[in-house]
C-alpha cells in the first residue's frame, strides 16, 4: 500500500502549479508516457474521487521522464564542468 501525507497535490491543482492541463496528468497517471522503449507512469493515490499525487512522486516521474538531463539543482561550478567536459567530447568526435 502506498502511503499519503497531507502535503499531496489534486490532480487539478498539481496541473494548474505545473501549468498543464488537467487531462495531460490525468494521461499521465492512467495511460503514462513512452520513454525510449519503456512505458513510465506518475504515481497516483485515489483518496475517494480524487487523484492525490506526492511531490517526490512526481519528481520522481519528471526524472523517469529525463533519464539524460543531470539531477537538478546544479551548481556552477558544476555546469562549467560538465559544459566543458561535453565541448571536448565533441572537439574530439569532430577531430
Amino acid at each position: 500500500m502506498i502511503g499519503i501525507d497531507s502535503s499531496a497535490e489534486t490532480l487539478p491543482a498539481l496541473a494548474k502549479r505545473i501549468g498543464k492541463a488537467r487531462m495531460t496528468v490525468y494521461n499521465w497517471v492512467t495511460k503514462g508516457i513512452t520513454v525510449g522503449n519503456r512505458k513510465v507512469k506518475l504515481a497516483a493515490v485515489r483518496v475517494g474521487r480524487q487523484w492525490c499525487i506526492q511531490a517526490d512522486w512526481y519528481e520522481q516521474f519528471v526524472k523517469d521522464c529525463n533519464p539524460e538531463r543531470p539531477a537538478l539543482p546544479e551548481s556552477p561550478a558544476a555546469e562549467k564542468r560538465r559544459l566543458a567536459a561535453e565541448h571536448a567530447r565533441v572537439k574530439a568526435l569532430l577531430g
